[in-house]
């Protein structure tokens, strides 16, 4: 089902509403599991918003890696205690993908009027799935190519004018682009790192 979308000129306020976040998170890992388990967790800011000069929509992206399959399913209850959503795999084989509700965490993130009914995403998996490495390659390759990001602007708003502000016809807009992005984005990981 699509849902209406905002698409949002840069903000220099998400960096620190996903770290507010992040701490969050951690705090509930760091309480709830052995020190040495809860340090092989990784959490990234990812998408939109973890790029500068990058329009978005207002919604923060995130990126949890744990070491183990088990690691991946004790998440769920964690996160469930956080206010997060489970939206299983959500199309993504070996995926868990959470939906943190506005207002849930972060209360001034989202004013009742302002038609958002979320304010951060997370999508966990085992450490080395291939979506996750996608995710941080094409982060990490926008950051570092400001032209990409000049480009992906102008993908961005004529997609979500296309869409008329719908969520599944603005990513449909969009997907042959990030999709060649993407692999612009390994490849130029793989001759860099």
């Amino acid at each position: 089902m699509a849902r209406p979308i905002q698409l949002c000129a840069p903000s220099t306020l998400w960096p620190a509403q996903f770290t507010t976040e992040q701490r969050r998170i951690e705090q509930a890992l760091w309480a709830q599991l052995p020190a040495p388990v809860a340090a092989s967790y990784q959490l990234w800011h990812i998408g939109s918003t973890a790029v500068p000069g990058l329009w978005a929509k207002p919604i923060i992206d995130m990126l949890l890696c744990v070491p183990d399959q088990a690691a991946l399913d004790a998440c769920v209850a964690l996160l469930q205690g956080l206010g997060y959503q489970h939206k299983g795999a959500n199309g993504i084989v070996g995926r868990q993908y959470f939906v943190l509700p506005a207002g849930i965490a972060q209360p001034w993130l989202a004013a009742p009027t302002d038609g958002q009914d979320r304010t951060h995403h997370l999508h966990a998996f085992v450490q080395g799935h291939p979506a996750s490495d996608s995710h941080l390659a094409l982060r990490d390759f926008l950051r570092a190519h400001p032209q990409a990001v000049t480009d992906y602007n102008q993908v961005k708003q004529q997609a979500f004018a296309q869409s008329q502000g719908q969520s599944d016809r603005y990513a449909n807009a969009k997907d042959a682009f990030v999709s060649e992005l993407v692999q612009q984005a390994l490849q130029w990981q793989r001759e860099t790192h």
